[in-house]
């Protein structure tokens, strides 16, 4: 099956929220019906790239955004689809291999890495890495949080992660995801540990019985690179 784009997927995001946006891809149906396809969204983690513009089979998913932006989620019909995308402070288009997406299943397309590193053999490489999302919600009074690795500068460090002082994760490598745990809603104390390297903590909130992915970003690279988290609403 072709794959296209079909359009936007109401969806809150925590750091823009990105409405009324209508896409289609050539050969699209441009059905209103979501039964049996795919919900994609994008999330920014270049600190150097300026604006990205991800692109499934040539069609746009979000328009461009900046650093630390997810968008909600848009329709893509079930297929092996080409990503790509491009960085603003650059002029080069970064591909992947075929991505797929499956009917009923919703995705997170991460582009990480520094767009200042052209070797492409190296881990800073800029890169797209396709993840599914939970959109099964959590139980009354709970919800599930999972955090993504997404630090450049920590590419060779695993994470560990503890919510209250509690171990909840670990064993988190770059470009990848921890499982999804349950905690109770409201605002937690995360506290983010390299298995080299220094400590931080950020404190979050989150709404009762919806699922969240956390973003671990490097909003400042290099020498003194500093470290925050930036969340997106799953379900």
């Amino acid at each position: 099956m072709k794959c296209g784009l079909m359009r936007l997927f109401a969806n809150r995001v925590s750091i823009v929220a990105i409405a009324g946006l209508v896409a289609l891809l050539p050969g699209c149906s441009g059905s209103s019906s979501t039964a049996n396809v795919a919900q994609v969204r994008t999330a920014n983690a270049v600190p150097d790239g300026g604006n990205a513009s991800i692109n499934i089979n040539n069609g746009s998913v979000g328009g461009t955004h900046p650093f630390s932006v997810t968008t909600g989620y848009y329709y893509v019909q079930p297929a092996v689809c080409s990503v790509s995308f491009t960085l603003g402070t650059t002029s080069l288009t970064y591909e992947t291999s075929g991505a797929t997406f499956a009917g009923g299943q919703a995705y997170t397309v991460l582009v990480s890495g520094l767009a200042s590193q052209t070797n492409s053999t190296l881990p800073q490489y800029p890169v797209a890495t396709v993840f599914p999302n939970d959109t099964t919600g959590s139980s009354a009074g709970t919800v599930k949080v999972r955090f993504i690795h997404a630090a450049p500068d920590l590419n060779a460090a695993t994470l560990s992660v503890s919510a209250d002082s509690t171990s909840e994760a670990s064993g988190i490598a770059y470009n990848a995801a921890s499982s999804y745990f349950v905690l109770n809603g409201g605002s937690h104390s995360f506290t983010i540990t390299p298995n080299s390297g220094s400590a931080f903590t950020q404190s979050m909130t989150f709404t009762t019985g919806h699922s969240y992915t956390v973003f671990v970003m490097e909003p400042t690279y290099g020498a003194s690179p500093t470290y925050a988290l930036y969340d997106a609403q799953d379900y």
